[in-house]
């Protein structure tokens, strides 16, 4: 599965605790995983984004390679 820059930067500041900021162009699919889970509020569901990224090695790394701290990706960076 290859995520696009928006993804992969929402899925990092989630598993980080971190806010997701308003304005990202989200796929479908990791726009319905965020708002289904509270990753914020209830461990359980923090515990399950983490178990879903560590299933697929590669899916883990493109989101292990962002910087949660670092600003928003422009869209003219999307792949």
């Amino acid at each position: 599965m290859n995520l696009t820059e928006h993804d992969a930067y929402a899925l990092r500041r989630a598993v980080s605790m971190l806010d997701i900021p308003a304005g990202l162009t989200l796929s479908p699919l990791v726009e319905s995983l965020l708002a289904s889970l509270d990753w914020q509020h209830d461990r359980a569901h923090w515990s399950i984004l983490q178990q879903i990224l560590t299933r697929d090695p590669e899916l883990s790394a493109q989101v292990l390679r962002v910087d949660p701290n670092a600003p928003v990706p422009s869209i003219g960076n999307e792949h």
